[in-house]
């Protein structure tokens, strides 16, 4: 299954545009003991929609440090919805 779409289905498509805002509250999450071992750091986030779409999502940061000193970050993703 292809899911390309054809040139006459693209010329068909309309760009839709949402406006609101939203709201992130960052929570430090407990740290697990591979977490404590290992210089990383977990944050929870919970995020709340308003507008022309609303909705919430709740997601994870983790970051961590390498001997180097270097900066690892990841956004995990839940229900589909951060726009980090």
């Amino acid at each position: 299954m292809s899911l390309a779409l054809s040139v006459a289905a693209q010329k068909e498509m309309h760009m839709v545009h949402a406006k609101g805002s939203f709201d992130v509250k960052m929570t430090p999450a407990e740290p697990t003991d591979f977490e404590k071992a290992n210089d990383i750091t977990r944050f929870t986030s919970d995020k709340t929609w308003h507008g022309d779409f609303e909705g919430v999502s709740h997601g994870e940061m983790i970051t961590g440090s390498t001997g180097n000193d270097h900066r690892l970050d990841r956004e995990h993703r839940l229900h589909g919805l951060c726009c980090y």
